[in-house]
């Protein structure tokens, strides 16, 4: 793998990922493997399932999907870049396996900003330690954030809002009249929620990489059962096999800053 930064003094960070044919082909072999298991059959005759169910626009996306975000995320690991969010780059319309890949690719680096490290934390009457821990560190962060990385944030929200409605099944327009709101409201809401996620998730990774600590598989074992009770190595798996295991170790990362927090802040 070859990696040029295009620019490093910027948010987000934009570098330019260079993979060979076989670099290319082994990553796209982990993506067959995958569609197979979730098409429920075979290598033998997963290229035959996905011609018959996938448009050749759908097929290129669903592989250079997989293929881009491995290659991504262990490009910025190589660089070194602890970043927050998922690695951003443009799908193409058509994907040949066997050739060699060059695309670009960006990530949103912890920004640098101020934050007390020290000072004892109190609890509120009721309040558990992880809460007031996670509380204290937000209200504590100071700076700011660049606004491409809320204005992503929130993008990130509001996919996920919809996937909610979906799975809830209700529309966007039914939810706004059973709640009495208008886009513009539903918009601020969601904005709030992704400012003040990403406010204590740049408090926690900042207590992370300052206090250089580690985490463990206790870490990670936590950060799955909290999105996926019972069904942890499941979980594992796909995060691993769509390339989005850099959202696990963030979690993992900051449930250990959580609990140095606790361990030596919290009162």
């Amino acid at each position: 793998m070859d990696i040029k930064v295009v620019d490093e003094n910027r948010s987000p960070v934009e570098i330019e990922v260079s993979l060979s044919a076989e670099e290319a082909g082994v990553l796209a072999r982990g993506a067959w493997i995958r569609m197979a298991r979730v098409l429920k059959t075979d290598d033998a005759h997963v290229r035959e399932k996905v011609a018959a169910m996938f448009t050749r626009r759908e097929k290129a996306q669903a592989l250079a999907g997989i293929v881009m975000a491995n290659a991504a995320q262990q490009a910025f690991d190589t660089l070194g870049v602890a970043f927050l969010l998922t690695p951003q780059f443009t799908l193409p319309d058509e994907w040949d396996e066997q050739e060699a890949v060059t695309f670009t690719t960006r990530a949103f680096p912890v920004p640098d900003m101020n934050l007390d490290l020290e000072t004892p934390i109190e609890r509120a009457d009721g309040e558990a330690a992880e809460q007031a821990a996670r509380r204290a560190l937000r209200q504590r962060l100071h700076g700011a954030m660049p606004a491409a990385l809320l204005e992503a944030a929130t993008k990130e929200r509001r996919e996920a809002f919809r996937s909610e409605l979906a799975a809830a099944g209700q529309t966007y327009r039914e939810y706004r009249i059973e709640n009495g709101v208008k886009p513009a409201e539903v918009e601020a809401r969601l904005e709030s929620e992704a400012r003040e996620k990403l406010e204590e998730d740049i408090a926690l990774d900042l207590m992370f990489l300052r206090k250089n600590l580690e985490a463990t598989d206790a870490d990670e074992f936590e950060a799955l059962s909290s999105l996926k009770p019972g069904s942890e190595q499941e979980l594992k798996r796909e995060f691993l096999e769509t390339g989005h295991a850099c959202l696990l170790r963030q979690e993992a990362r900051r449930r250990a800053a959580v609990r140095w927090t606790v361990e030596n802040l919290v009162a």
